[in-house]
């Protein structure tokens, strides 16, 4: 079963937002990715800091190809409260890839990251 909120006027998959976000990183705007994050991180990581973690993490498979969200969990052992999902997302590039994988939350009624993990484990 999918874990499905209300944001904004439609219903909002988490592995969605995930997508979304990974997408915006890879297209450079960072401004955009920096928006979908909770209150929490973004003031504990600025745009310019989450352009540094994104480029330093790519450098080595440039250019970059599609992005993938390829694996999600709704239950893992340091869920938090208002923790709706968690997704890793592959990122394709020359010759090798890198991923990340981001925690979602309900943040006034909206879904909004969490947490980043950047890079393979």
């Amino acid at each position: 079963m999918r874990s499905l909120f209300v944001m904004g006027k439609g219903l909002v998959d988490f592995k969605q937002l995930a997508a979304d976000f990974t997408t915006a990183l890879v297209a450079r705007d960072f401004t955009a990715a920096h928006a979908m994050a909770t209150r929490s991180f973004q003031a504990a990581t600025s745009i310019a800091a989450m352009r540094d973690r994104f480029e330093d993490m790519v450098r080595s498979i440039e250019p970059i190809g599609a992005s993938q969200v390829t694996e999600t969990m709704e239950s893992w052992s340091t869920k938090q409260v208002g923790d709706v999902g968690w997704a890793y997302v592959a990122i394709d590039g020359h010759g090798w890839g890198e991923a990340l994988t981001v925690i979602i939350t309900l943040e006034d009624g909206a879904l909004r990251i969490r947490d980043v993990e950047w890079g393979r484990p």
